[in-house]
């Protein structure tokens, strides 16, 4: 396999590496996931002297050796097994920390419409904030999906990102959507309406998007 690691990855790489003593946890976690995405083979001596008991750390540096030896669609294929040998958890961690990728960014769609919320939420959350994710992956389905979510029985976090989400890949049409659900809430029951109250910071939050979305041409 051939692998070749850009300038700017590769001054990436280095950092992650050399911060690698001073993380932690998730943190940790988060880093090696990303070297498994950037690192050449040089990088698995470096993954190979991190020292710790912690088995999530320890499984994320199995998955970011064999993403860095086989490529990304050895993880995709182990993500899709049911009765893979590595933890669920640390291949959508190398996944995710690779969204920018063809192969990833459709893994996470189909993420998006799992009937798993922990695989939901994992997609909504990165939709919502990752800048760079493939626009051409979000069609229509995609969008109305969040508003399948805002309008459903979810928690507040999982509706205030799918919102956030909205603004960033919705369009003109989707602000006129949002003041349509804005309105509805006016006409519900008072058990209901104090329900929806009680998630008033959604609100501000939908407004803040309807502006942003009447600004896109």
């Amino acid at each position: 396999m051939s692998i070749y690691v850009s300038e700017f990855a590769h001054l990436q790489l280095k950092r992650k590496i050399h911060n690698l003593s001073k993380k932690s946890g998730t943190d940790l976690i988060a880093d090696i996931a990303m070297i498994g995405t950037i690192g050449d083979y040089n990088a698995i001596r470096e993954l190979d002297k991190i020292k710790t008991n912690n088995k999530e750390v320890l499984e994320q540096i199995k998955v970011a050796k064999l993403q860095i030896i086989c490529g990304l669609e050895e993880i995709i294929k182990e993500y899709r097994k049911p009765d893979s040998r590595y933890s669920h958890k640390a291949l959508a961690e190398a996944i995710y920390h690779s969204f920018d990728h063809p192969e990833a960014s459709k893994v996470i769609i189909e993420d998006l419409f799992s009937e798993e919320f922990e695989r939901v939420f994992s997609a909504v959350t990165l939709l919502a904030f990752a800048e760079k994710f493939p626009k051409d992956k979000v069609t229509r389905d995609v969008v109305n999906k969040f508003f399948e979510i805002l309008t459903g029985d979810f928690n507040t976090t999982l509706k205030n990102h799918a919102i956030l989400a909205i603004g960033r890949y919705g369009n003109t049409d989707d602000a006129s959507r949002l003041e349509r659900i804005v309105e509805e809430k006016k006409y519900l029951t008072k058990k209901k309406f104090w329900k929806w109250l009680s998630e008033s910071a959604l609100l501000d939050d939908i407004n803040i998007t309807i502006k942003k979305l009447k600004r896109k041409k």
